[in-house]
């Protein structure tokens, strides 16, 4: 288990102890399929999205 993992395992555990029942997060690249991973066991909607375009001169 990764440093970012055990982050957020600490996370959710003081999240759910708190009696948080909702989350808000950054917005994150729409491809960024590592971050996006963290958030699969909870239900979730996608309502913002972030991209990167590249323009050559």
């Amino acid at each position: 288990m990764g440093y970012v993992s055990l982050l957020m395992l600490e996370t959710q555990k003081s999240l759910i102890e708190a009696g948080a029942k909702y989350a808000e997060t950054t917005g994150m690249i729409e491809t960024n399929s590592k971050a996006i991973q963290h958030w699969k066991n909870f239900e979730h909607i996608q309502h913002k999205r972030k991209r990167c375009f590249i323009k050559r001169f």
